[in-house]
């Protein structure tokens, strides 16, 4: 659930401030919003209501350490659905 929070505030509330003419203090070409300091945790209230997570049950996995799955990128990146959720959405109004 962490990992998929944090992607779905990746993909839908973060900003990225370039140097620009709106931005002077910038030099152009730079991104300001880079790093652990200007990204806007999700916070509890972020959270979908209805989130449901289940666990692929039977699956095993010899090549890793005793059977784990993937618990960083994939489920960060599957927060992806959300943006594109959102933009078929907009598109559709």
């Amino acid at each position: 659930e962490g990992a998929f929070t944090q992607g779905m505030g990746l993909f839908t509330m973060e900003e990225l401030v370039w140097g620009d003419s709106n931005h002077k203090w910038i030099r152009p070409g730079n991104l300001f919003t880079q790093g652990p300091g200007a990204y806007k945790i999700p916070s509890f209230n972020d959270v979908p209501l209805d989130l449901r997570i289940s666990l692929l049950k039977n699956a095993p996995n010899p090549k890793a350490i005793h059977s784990s799955k993937a618990i960083g990128e994939p489920p960060l990146f599957l927060a992806a659905s959300v943006f594109y959720a959102i933009k078929n959405a907009v598109e559709a109004a």
